[in-house]
């Protein structure tokens, strides 16, 4: 079973919190905005959780990968 292992990334930019959440989701990569993570659901925001939890190193910069693409989509 694997553990919440997390880390909150900063983009220095906000963004449609449901927007990027959907773009990364249709890479395969599931992201949460920080008030998310909070329950404190916001339109915008400008930092993400990102779980890595019982992910390989290739695994993990596929992730990234992707998010840069589902980032650059906004």
């Amino acid at each position: 079973l694997a553990a919440g292992l997390h880390a909150i990334v900063r983009l220095g930019f906000e963004f449609d919190s449901a927007q990027l959440a959907l773009s990364a989701l249709r890479r395969s990569v599931v992201v949460y905005p920080l008030s998310y993570a909070f329950l404190q659901p916001q339109a915008s925001g400008d930092s993400l959780v990102l779980g890595y939890a019982n992910l390989s190193e290739p695994a993990i910069e596929e992730g990234i990968a992707r998010l840069a693409e589902a980032i650059g989509e906004l």
